[in-house]
């Protein structure tokens, strides 16, 4: 029923999936047809490397999801702990490269991979 966007009890998570249903089922479609209509129309009366988007209406990011993600990676040597913090749009004071995380402790996997 919450796709559709009735619902019996009102808290906030039930909010939070009405409002996201309302922009998958509504302003999503709508936003989207206009942006194409509109670049198809200054594409061709201005210059056709235009394109028209409309900013602000995606669904919020789910920062601790994401960061739960990075956290997973950086460990096992996927992603350094720098890229990780950039991706979230986190300040980067110091460069550390990526590792893989052993029981004696951190291993660079810069240094693994020139191992012969």
């Amino acid at each position: 029923m919450d796709e559709l966007g009735f619902t019996e009890t009102s808290n906030r998570s039930v909010g939070q999936t009405q409002q996201s249903v309302v922009y998958r089922r509504a302003v999503a479609p709508v936003a989207g047809l206009a942006a194409g209509y509109l670049t198809r129309a200054v594409r061709r009366y201005f210059d056709p490397r235009f394109t028209v988007s409309f900013g602000g209406l995606e669904e919020p990011e789910d920062f601790a999801a994401r960061a739960e993600a990075f956290a997973r990676l950086v460990p096992v040597g996927v992603i350094s702990p720098s890229q990780a913090a950039r991706l979230l749009r986190l300040p980067v004071e110091v460069e550390t490269p990526a590792y893989i995380m052993t029981r004696s402790g951190p291993v660079c996997v810069r240094d693994l991979a020139s191992v012969k």
